[in-house]
């Protein structure tokens, strides 16, 4: 019964967050609330139409309710919080984001009184996303997720297709295009890095709390939760996640409830944190990378890096049993998978054995040579098209936009320093992308800077438009800073 259904808020109709709504709508358990921000007024207008190898064509798709205000959210309870927004936190840090939907009442002035606090749901990239959330609202369950999907948003550029909006005149339709990768890792955030009661792995060892780098279970005040506190806030966590599971596997997705998420993370970051980058600073889709021609030189460098990552992660307890050394190896394979537009079955890659040699002794003992049973091969996703499939950081980077690069680069060389391990590669990608990540900050900062000043909508929008930007402003003062900034150094001829 309608009555029955969960009220459910995602933040971003991007291409994740428009895939998750979706989702979670077709349970048949949710009631989607979609805040959304550029694409509010096609989305709202037309709906979005959807073109997935897996769930179909769905035309002019649009969840329960979609907005583009923080005062139009909080008319209600939810019982989720699904954040689906980059994580920007030199940009815009998550706890300035969510604190009106995750503070309590009290301490915030221009938001109506709230039930239950909800349980926050991370569907984004990155390493270390979690703890400044942890730390801001110590009293949420913070769901944390690892999304692998294929997937990209795409505008239409025929003015056939446009439609006039009431606002601001032409919109053109907005299209998800989703291939048939489609995997959710669900876990609870309890910390990073592992405590081992025994380092002799040919003996064997249990595992202590996830913990031993960072806590991220915290009582109201900021400490720790310890003993009977901490396994309470376990027991009830893990149950919001299952829960979470159960409602996205009654929509169609798959999805895996992991006791340990973060070795989930640093798996997937072994992609980020190479054919993203490379792809943003290439400017190339994921198909050239990865094109036989191109290959002999990328694949080299790529594993390299990958092995650099492993190296951190193993400096933080995640072993090779959380976290297998041939990990890099399946990821180097679903890369060519799904991305080369004439996969061979009989292409053979180059030994991992000498790149281990540089990385240490332990990585060399750790790689095996057996074969997972239960490793999925997943089809070239031709929907999208394999050879136009383009990173997120990539597309952020044509659009003038900033990337995610503190969670994709910027948190693992932060580990990686409190570690002492010399991670050169990860080190030279991380410059190269700063200096774009900067121009983009200034760039957008005008934009905005623009929008506030110059943009003179009809008199029903004037309102909201300025709240809107109002908003922005106050969530992003880097943005307003890095306005004043360029425009004290502009140069004119």
């Amino acid at each position: 019964m309608e009555s029955e259904k969960y009220d459910v808020l995602v933040l971003g109709l991007g291409a994740v967050g428009s895939l998750y709504a979706y989702v979670l709508e077709k349970s048949m358990r949710c009631r989607v609330t979609a805040l959304a921000r550029s694409l509010y007024e096609p989305i709202n207008f037309q709906g979005l139409t959807i073109k997935s190898k897996k769930y179909g064509e769905i035309p002019n798709w649009k969840p329960y309710r979609v907005i583009q205000s923080v005062q139009e959210a909080n008319d209600r309870p939810y019982r989720f919080i699904i954040n689906c927004v980059k994580c920007l936190p030199d940009v815009e840090p998550s706890p300035t984001l969510l604190e009106h939907f995750l503070k309590p009442p009290h301490e915030i002035s221009d938001v109506p009184s709230r039930p239950d606090l909800a349980t926050l749901v991370l569907i984004q990239n990155g390493i270390g996303i979690e703890q400044p959330l942890a730390e801001a609202f110590p009293s949420v369950h913070i769901i944390s997720c690892v999304a692998w999907v294929c997937a990209n948003i795409k505008k239409s550029s025929s003015a056939s297709h446009r439609a006039i909006s009431p606002f601001n005149g032409e919109t053109a339709p907005v299209t998800l295009v989703h291939g048939a990768l489609d995997q959710l890792a669900i876990g609870l955030y309890e910390g990073e890095g592992f405590v081992h009661s025994n380092s002799n792995e040919r003996h064997g060892y249990e595992l202590g709390p996830c913990n031993g780098f960072v806590e991220g279970l915290l009582a109201n005040d900021g400490r720790p939760l310890e003993r009977e506190a901490r396994e309470e806030r376990l027991i009830r966590g893990q149950a919001e996640a299952q829960l979470f599971a159960d409602i996205i596997r009654a929509g169609g997705g798959n999805a895996t409830v992991e006791k340990y998420i973060q070795p989930k993370r640093w798996a997937k970051a072994f992609l980020n944190g190479t054919t993203s980058t490379m792809c943003a600073l290439s400017r190339a889709a994921v198909a050239t990378l990865v094109c036989p021609q191109i290959l002999p030189h990328t694949l080299p460098v790529v594993r390299q890096t990958m092995l650099e990552i492993m190296h951190v992660a193993r400096a933080l307890g995640y072993r090779e049993s959380e976290l297998p050394v041939e990990t890099i190896e399946e990821s180097i394979q679903l890369a060519l998978q799904a991305h080369q537009t004439k996969p061979s079955s009989s292409t053979t890659l180059p030994s991992l054995d000498r790149a281990f040699e540089s990385v240490g002794t332990e990585l060399a003992r750790t790689q095996t040579a057996r074969k997972c049973n239960d490793t999925q091969t997943h089809e070239c996703d031709h929907s999208v098209g394999p050879e136009a499939f383009k990173p997120s950081m990539l597309i952020d980077l044509e659009n003038d936009a900033p990337m995610e690069l503190e969670p994709i680069i910027g948190g693992i060389l932060t580990r990686a320093r409190s570690k002492s391990i010399e991670t050169p590669r990860l080190e030279l990608l991380y410059s190269l992308l700063k200096i774009l990540q900067e121009q983009a900050i200034t760039s957008r900062a005008t934009k905005l800077r623009i929008q506030g000043k110059d943009k003179q909508p009809q008199s029903q929008g004037m309102v909201l438009i300025k709240t809107l930007v109002r908003e922005e402003e106050r969530r992003c003062p880097r943005l307003c800073n890095s306005v004043h900034a360029s425009e004290s150094t502009m140069v004119r001829p």
